[in-house]
């Protein structure tokens, strides 16, 4: 169909879909638009917000950025930091 074509006649791409928790979009990814959009010009992105913890993939998603083991039945998982992660509390 016309809608599914580019003005160049090439057929249109899907976004990259990266869905990721809040504070990891606006701390890291955002930030990084500028360098992958000068990188990767003809890629449009997608970002889609998710609530951690919860184990519901949203669709369509080519990317899930997530917390946790990497231990996730039916997807792929790659480490992304090895940052660790403790409870810190101040006197009462």
């Amino acid at each position: 169909s016309d809608a599914s074509l580019h003005k160049r006649g090439e057929p249109k791409l899907e976004p990259l879909r990266v869905v990721s928790t809040p504070t990891f979009a606006r701390q890291v990814l955002i930030p990084a638009l500028p360098g992958f959009t000068a990188a990767h010009p003809d890629v449009e992105l997608e970002i889609m917000l998710s609530i951690p913890y919860l184990d519901i993939m949203p669709p369509n998603a080519d990317v899930w950025i997530r917390f946790g083991s990497g231990k996730y039945p039916g997807l792929h998982a790659r480490p992304l930091t090895s940052d660790p992660v403790f409870a810190v509390c101040s006197p009462a």
